[in-house]
């Protein structure tokens, strides 16, 4: 048998060692600290053998099936369509028995479909996805289910030298929400506001000086951007993730210089939270395995390793709204090799789908509104939308929005727009439809360098 002490999960410790009984205690009094009881328990799964990790997902798969069926209208209908009971998926080798399914397929239909009867609705936890499609989806999930999506982030953190005392830079939209665990020195946070210059956004990078920084690649690439162009030499991190959005050559050549660090790039979404995620090897995304499956399709059929198809996604976590054989609309490929660093979860290269978009603010400042748009133009009344920007500091907002939208939705937009810097004009334009390019694909932002 192998030595423990060899399993890639054997270094990865969030607590200095012999720590881990303070959350046994904590994780039972406080919401952040159970979260570091999942991680303790999930980090483990980094050492699973092959053999091992498909009998857990086998397992898994058959535990989400058997519960859609029995508690999801949608999916029962669809199993019945199909022919396919539950107790016939023996495993993941059964999973072309159902159907893919897409994002509009699921939006058209009342939340009571979608979701598991086991949940009542009030205490699901309610997100917006669509910031590179420019179509809004609601997802919901539990706040079980969220504590173990937090855990997976920090598992990932955790692989590149973050533990717990370290404190996280976050460039993102949201700023850091105060946890309990901060009076003890633990899971600190500094946020980078999105209105923040880039001289603010290195002035706060280098005061705080985060052990990790995590953000939007187009946010950190023009931060790393202005530092190199005034020549400002910045403090070195542990490590820089990125998420959200495509993170292109150049934006990693870039970051790279200005921090000193191999930035770590992250595939997530609002509907499975962390698809795949480099280790320190960069050797292409490991493929969240333990908590997703992912198959790459032409035309539904499975390709080969090497070769590039359709990401369809099932998640093995999701319970409250079960996501079964999800089309996420990009593209990438499964690795022909293994890892070096010893996990034996799959790789996944060539991911694309997710190039941001930028707008200019009246005062020429650059902000990216690919990642952002979704939680700014967050309601179930928008349908579709898309951002033109002709000239700097304006913007013209084009909505498909449902009967119950009104005015009052539009000055709460509006105003969301207008934290972000002053704008001349923001105008907002309700449209029966939006013109797709000549691929069909909706844009949700365009400006005068991606027409």
């Amino acid at each position: 048998m192998k030595n423990t002490d060899d399993r890639p999960d054997a270094g990865i410790n969030l607590l200095p060692s012999g720590n881990n009984g303070i959350l046994d205690f904590l994780g039972s009094k406080l919401w952040e600290f159970d979260i570091l009881r999942h991680y303790r328990k999930i980090k483990k799964n980094l050492g699973l053998t092959s053999g091992e990790l498909e009998k857990y997902q086998d397992e898994k798969f058959r535990k989400i099936i058997l519960h859609a069926y029995l508690t999801v209208p949608f999916y029962r209908k669809a199993l019945d369509k199909e022919g396919v009971s539950p107790q016939s998926v023996k495993g993941v080798a059964d999973i072309y028995k159902l159907s893919i399914i897409s994002k509009e397929e699921l939006r058209a239909m009342p939340p009571q479909q979608i979701l598991s009867s086991k949940f009542a609705k009030s205490t699901l936890i309610s997100v917006n996805t669509g910031g590179s499609t420019g179509k809004p989806f609601r997802v919901y999930l539990s706040k079980a289910e969220n504590k173990v999506r937090i855990a997976e982030g920090y598992r990932i953190f955790a692989l590149h030298g973050y533990n717990i005392f370290d404190k996280i830079g976050t460039a993102g939209y949201h700023p850091p929400r105060k946890d309990k665990a901060n009076a003890l020195g633990m899971l600190r946070k500094v946020g980078i506001p999105f209105t923040a210059t880039m001289q603010e956004c290195v002035r706060i990078l280098q005061k705080e000086k985060p052990e990790v920084l995590d953000g939007y690649p187009s946010r950190l690439n023009l931060i790393a951007l202005y530092a190199i162009e005034h020549h400002i030499k910045m403090y070195r991190p542990k490590a820089i993730f990125t998420n959200s959005e495509m993170m292109f050559p150049q934006m990693r050549k870039n970051i790279k210089k200005a921090f000193g660090v191999e930035p770590t790039n992250v595939y997530d979404c609002w509907e499975f939270g962390r698809i795949a995620w480099e280790c320190p090897e960069h050797n292409g995304m490991h493929i969240n395995s333990d908590s997703i499956i992912v198959e790459i399709l032409d035309n539904g059929k499975p390709v080969p390793p090497g070769k590039v198809g359709t990401v369809v996604v099932s998640g093995l976590n999701n319970f409250a709204m079960p996501l079964i054989r999800y089309n996420m609309g990009d593209t990438a490929s499964i690795a022909k090799h293994r890892c070096s660093c010893g996990i034996n979860f799959p790789l996944l290269t060539g991911l694309s789908g997710r190039a941001s978009s930028y707008i200019k603010l009246d005062s020429g400042q650059t902000i990216s509104l690919t990642g952002l748009a979704q939680h700014i133009l967050e309601s179930e009344h928008i349908m579709e939308y898309q951002i033109q920007q002709k000239r700097e500091g304006e913007l013209i907002i084009n909505l498909v929005a449902d009967t119950h939208y009104n005015s009052k939705n539009d000055l709460m937009i509006q105003k969301k727009f207008a934290s972000l810097g002053h704008f001349k004009k923001i105008e907002i334009r309700r449209v029966k439809s939006i013109k797709r390019t000549k691929s069909g694909k909706l844009l949700p932002v365009i400006t005068s360098n991606n027409k």
